[in-house]
């Protein structure tokens, strides 16, 4: 499968809860690695309001958010927003600590899927592990295929070399409904 790929990029998924002007809503916020992720992720066609260079705007606690999110949290670009993370408590196993953060929205997406578009906060890598607490820990990695179609028949050969543990998902699963 080597040859097929011509790049990957890693990435850390937290949920999290957004408030802004006395709304509240559950929210994944998605941290890309800056460095890389330019030569695996393009959503720069998907930017509705801000600047269409979102890899490249990926610093500190600046963010790319959904525009549904973006309508339902009354959220415009230059506007900040606060979010809780439940981690995990050191006293019980039954309680968690709220960690809190906030972000400033550099632009908006339109990610072509409501479900992506009313939850998904994009953030840097770093921004988001430590959000989460979760050190260097990464939820996965995304590979760019020679030939986008090649990924079809190439994915199930990497989930057989992964072995069980692991989940492996090309273009085509994570849109079937599309």
């Amino acid at each position: 499968i080597e040859p097929h790929v011509v790049a990957t990029t890693p990435f850390a998924r937290i949920e999290a809860i957004v408030a802004h002007k006395g709304k509240i809503s559950n929210i994944l916020i998605e941290g890309l690695d800056p460095a890389t992720a330019a030569g695996v992720v393009r959503i720069e066609n998907r930017v509705v309001a801000g600047p269409s260079e979102v890899i490249n705007h990926l610093r500190g606690h600046q963010t790319y958010i959904g525009k549904s999110l973006a309508r339902k949290m009354d959220l415009k670009v230059g506007d900040t927003f606060a979010v809780v993370v439940p981690q995990p408590s050191s006293d019980s196993v039954r309680s968690f600590v709220p960690k809190k953060g906030s972000f400033m929205v550099t632009g908006i997406l339109d990610l072509g899927k409501y479900e992506f578009d009313e939850r998904m906060v994009i953030a840097s890598l770093p921004t988001v592990q430590e959000l989460g607490g979760i050190g260097s820990g990464i939820t996965g990695v995304r590979l760019r295929m020679a030939d986008d179609f090649a990924a079809l028949t190439q994915v199930p050969q990497l989930a057989a070399q992964l072995g069980p543990s692991f989940v492996s998902m090309s273009w085509f699963d994570v849109n079937q409904n599309l």
